[in-house]
């Protein structure tokens, strides 16, 4: 039996000027705003990379969380 690895390092995110993203009560990870982009952060600190806007990022984790991937 196979399981999906994310082979992106974890790194030490510092989330003192990120924001929450949620939807409902579901923590779905963390924006954060890096010059004219924003970054998507899931909750254990993986980064799912830069995206053009606020939406995209958020689309991105929320993408995530439908999938079944474990937050």
């Amino acid at each position: 039996m196979s399981t999906a690895t994310n082979t992106t390092p974890r790194r030490d995110v510092d989330l003192s000027a990120a924001v929450a993203a949620y939807s409902g009560r579901t923590l779905l990870g963390w924006l954060k705003h890096k010059s004219e982009r924003c970054e998507a952060i899931t909750p254990d600190g993986r980064s799912l990379g830069l995206y053009n806007n606020v939406r995209a990022a958020w689309g991105a984790l929320a993408e995530l969380h439908h999938q079944g991937a474990p937050a």
